[in-house]
């Protein structure tokens, strides 16, 4: 896939900017790079907006799934089932490597697994055991999923042995996530009427949340509550009070899923399914372990750095989207996001790949990607860019010229504007950084930055061709009355204040009525049009030429001298032979030292060229 001629595992990853997922990636990534492998890792924001979410998962269009030496799916990660089933799809009928799944089991491909069922027993029996605990209540993520399901039945089947009943108002469904703890609390405490001696939840999101809530009531953790949760997430570390928990080896799986793909391609039997052990962390918050005043100084000093790095995004992002807000052009665009880039700590490369020039909403291919990719703007960590307009071939990802012949690893993400996708972003971290949060502001500030931009393109287009429609003939596309009126008007004061001659002629097609009735009008209009082109033809740069109405003609202009008005007409006199027309003029050349108007100067035109045509049709001319 990549133009370095090294094998290629491809990672499909969803919600990457969750500390789970980012852990996955890190891990995956470096010992990809450990055993010689490029890393291509595809991914998307959760989001619950159809339009946004079709968008988001055109992600999955990009990568050549002929093409990859392995595949990684952490499919418990992607949110919306659709894209789950995609992933599946494009996995099964195009992929022809190892293909390994991380926490989920599946019938057809290899298997890094916990024991779900198992995973929170050690710490649910220290509870029982330990504690001494009988009224337990246990906060599951949510129905169907299963994690869930069986992290609940874990919790079940160890108060069956205890011999510890356990009613319907003891187990409550939430979502994973860090908003569950006060509908918790509601149901165990207030539903209830009473406290229970600890409440037990299926991650650790639910279990901070659920420790938030319990303070907020004025209750103690662990003195009236004891709280644990599961997947020992950073956060365990900092809030207060610290979370009991189950560390679960997400590096360790990423790792193990690598090392697979490896030992497969080298030819080595696998076992379908890999089980790693998890191990419980006590804390504060079961009432067992006092954190070290060390560890206490570290976790404070980490939940500074980040809270530090949020709150300078946040006020920068918001520059940057000012200015970004007046961009027309992709290299003010590519300048506005270099000026900016190092508010992403951590980020050592972005490369922003186009599939169009941006010029306005019909520029923008209907399919997700096309073969080949328009641009491509490379960011760099130190503020430095490259903007180049060169195509290369879609397949390859990322220009030759871009990579390295050392092991590649970079995320991939769409560039879109809900279910309209310009391109993708591929970027690759410092470290141990990774996607969070905030990339996931700047993605949208650049998306919606680059949709504006067509946006005004657009508008701005609209309003020439109004404008055009406006001060445009609709037959011949020169001036109308209306424009000739606005723009010769213009051309009078700039020579009046360049202290030129200024001209004014009158011209009027003849045997116009002639030629309808004989004709007809589709041929009357051909001879309007050949005129407008006589004159547009004989004229240079300082003049300009109008349809008055009907048949009849203006032309207004800026001369050195009174003879090269004339000139003008000896011009024309040519063309309209060349053209088939007959017509009469009048010319009226002023050096405005009696400055009387547009308006006279046309009036006086128009009397010569009437002067002009009585004179033909009394010699029988016309």
């Amino acid at each position: 896939m990549f133009g370095n001629k090294r094998k290629t595992i491809g990672v499909f990853i969803g919600g990457l900017i969750n500390y789970y997922q980012n852990r996955l990636y890190t891990a995956i990534t470096k010992a990809g790079k450990e055993l010689n492998y490029n890393v291509a890792l595809f991914s998307c924001f959760d989001v619950y907006n159809a339009d946004v979410m079709e968008g988001e998962m055109g992600i999955l269009e990009l990568p050549d799934y002929e093409k990859m030496d392995g595949v990684i799916m952490a499919l418990d990660t992607m949110e919306n089932s659709e894209m789950k089933r995609r992933v599946i799809e494009k996995v099964t009928n195009k992929c022809q490597c190892p293909v390994v799944s991380i926490r989920v089991e599946t019938e057809d491909f290899y298997n890094i697994l916990i024991d779900n069922n198992n995973v929170m027993r050690d710490l649910i029996c220290h509870f029982t055991d330990y504690h001494q605990f009988k009224d337990i209540c246990f906060l599951a993520g949510t129905k169907g999923y299963v994690d869930s399901e069986q992290r609940l039945k874990c919790f079940l089947d160890i108060m069956a042995e205890k011999n510890l009943p356990v009613s319907e108002e003891q187990i409550c469904h939430g979502n994973f996530w860090k908003f569950d703890g006060a509908h918790a609390c509601k149901q165990f405490i207030d539903q209830r009427g009473k406290v229970p001696e600890a409440i037990i939840c299926a991650n650790d999101y639910m279990a901070i949340s659920v420790c938030n809530e319990l303070i907020s009531r004025g209750l103690s953790i662990p003195g009236d509550v004891a709280v644990c949760g599961c997947d020992n997430i950073w956060e365990t570390t900092v809030c207060a009070p610290t979370l009991s928990t189950v560390a679960v080896p997400f590096e360790k799986m990423g790792r193990t899923a690598v090392e697979v793909i490896a030992k497969i391609n080298h030819g080595e039997t696998v076992k379908k399914n890999t089980y790693l052990p998890t191990d419980v962390v006590l804390r504060e918050s079961c009432g067992c372990i006092q954190p070290k005043k060390e560890d206490l100084i570290q976790s404070r000093k980490r939940f500074y750095n980040i809270y530090d790095k949020q709150r300078e995004f946040q006020s920068q992002s918001t520059y940057m989207a000012i200015e970004l807000e007046e961009i027309d052009e992709l290299e003010k665009f590519s300048n506005v996001l270099a000026s900016y880039i190092h508010i992403l700590f951590g980020m050592k490369q972005q490369h922003i790949c186009l599939k169009t020039n941006m010029e306005d909403f019909h520029d923008v291919p209907k399919q997700f990607f096309t073969d080949e990719m328009f641009r491509c703007i490379s960011l760099y960590g130190d503020g430095t860019k490259e903007d180049d307009v060169f195509r290369f071939p879609t397949k390859e990802l990322l220009p030759g010229k871009i990579l390295s012949d050392e092991p590649q690893g970079y995320l991939f993400m769409p560039i879109h504007y809900r279910e309209k996708i310009f391109g993708y972003t591929a970027v690759c971290f410092e470290g141990d950084a990774c996607c969070d949060e905030l990339y996931r502001t700047w993605m949208c500030h650049l998306s919606n930055a680059l949709w504006d931009m067509m946006v005004q393109k657009e508008s701005r287009n609209l309003y020439k061709n109004l404008e055009n429609s406006y001060v445009r003939d609709a037959l011949t596309q020169i001036y109308n009355r209306r424009g000739f009126m606005r723009y010769a008007e213009e051309f009078k004061e700039k020579a009046k204040a360049e202290k030129k001659n200024f001209f004014v002629i009158a011209a009027d097609l003849d045997r116009l009525k002639y030629i309808n009735d004989t004709y007809g009008h589709a041929e009357g209009d051909k001879m309007i049009v050949n005129m407008a082109k006589a004159l547009t033809e004989a004229a240079h740069e300082d003049t300009i030429c109008a349809r008055i109405g009907g048949d009849e003609f203006s032309v207004a202009g800026i001369c050195d001298r009174e003879q090269d008005a004339y000139k003008y007409l000896e011009r024309f006199e040519e063309k309209r032979k060349n053209y088939g027309v007959h017509a009469s003029c009048g010319i009226i050349v002023t050096d405005l030292e009696e400055d009387n108007g547009l308006e006279y100067y046309m009036n006086l035109s128009d009397y010569y060229m009437y002067k002009n045509k009585s004179a033909k049709k009394s010699e029988g001319v016309i």
